[in-house]
């Protein structure tokens, strides 16, 4: 058993319709990648999700960009990145679609 939530474990979390309930995802620390964060945006049943932590996920520019289409982004709260995953240039988009939302974790890259 691999130790890490890859892009197929974030398919099959993103099709858990019975996790609609769920308000506090933790991803922390994994192997999602773009094509993980496309996945979960692609979770219309995250709607009342309102925190959720993605950092250390190499992301990047375009996984940012990937959550920024998700339908639940807007009711999100708070978003946890790492400066690590390089996202900053996708940050305007979610900030564009959410701009209530609190950013943490990037505070190291001056974003």
């Amino acid at each position: 058993m691999r130790p890490w939530l890859d892009p197929e474990g974030a398919r099959a979390l993103a099709s858990a319709t019975h996790l609609a309930r769920l308000q506090y995802l933790d991803l922390g620390h994994n192997l999602l990648g773009v094509d993980g964060a496309r996945a979960l945006a692609d979770a219309a049943h995250f709607a009342r999700l309102r925190h959720l932590c993605v950092q250390a996920n190499q992301l990047g520019p375009d996984g940012a960009r990937a959550l920024a289409v998700a339908p639940w982004l807007p009711a999100l709260e708070r978003l946890r990145l790492a400066p690590s995953d390089k996202v900053a240039r996708g940050l305007d988009d979610l900030r564009g679609v959410a701009p209530a939302l609190e950013i943490v974790g990037l505070e190291r890259s001056g974003t």
